[in-house]
């Protein structure tokens, strides 16, 4: 995901880059099918490459994350399970990172919706698609925290799907950030 700001020349800008090491980005992959209680809900880390935040005039937001370095963090998963799902996730049945190696997000609108609360509406670039997202925002003890929703079939994506379906990922996937900027 990343952030970009479009300002009249002239304006001064407060724009600020992501601090990588104090912010998250975790996807919440879960599970479906007539046996899903047999499947295993996902929960992946995928670290910030790049970003900045635009804090004042127009507030903007862009952040970028390498595809490659998603990674399967399931608690109740054996750490050989994990590399398993991590190896699936970003190989081609999935995220096919060597293909598309990087997942881009550029805000195109962060509206106020309450205090210290915002609605973030932007393009998500994702397995080489690009569509609109919007999710929310809110600012507390210096970590702009929020999510969004996305399907994974709108980025042509496929969920997994096993045992003729009766096991599989569920389209819906859940996206939370916790994103800090770098003091100056």
């Amino acid at each position: 995901m990343a952030v970009a700001s479009c300002a009249p020349v002239g304006v001064a800008v407060d724009t600020q880059a992501i601090d990588r090491d104090r912010s998250t980005l975790t996807i919440d992959v879960d599970k479906g099918g007539v046996f899903s209680a047999l499947a295993d809900r996902h929960v992946i880390r995928a670290p910030i490459a790049a970003g900045l935040v635009t804090l004042e005039g127009t507030p903007a937001a862009e952040l970028t994350v390498n595809a490659a370095e998603l990674v399967a963090v399931d608690p109740a998963l054996s750490a050989a399970k994990r590399a398993e799902v991590t190896a699936r996730m970003i190989g081609p049945d999935v995220l096919d990172a060597a293909r598309y190696p990087e997942i881009r997000f550029s805000s195109t609108a962060i509206t106020p919706d309450g205090a210290d609360r915002w609605r973030l509406t932007g393009m998500l670039l994702l397995h080489g698609v690009s569509r609109a997202v919007a999710g929310t925002v809110s600012l507390r003890d210096a970590h702009y925290r929020g999510q969004l929703a996305l399907k994974q079939s709108a980025f042509g994506i496929r969920p997994i799907s096993i045992a003729g379906g009766t096991v599989k990922v569920k389209d819906d996937v859940r996206v939370m950030f916790d994103i800090v900027v770098s003091n100056r």
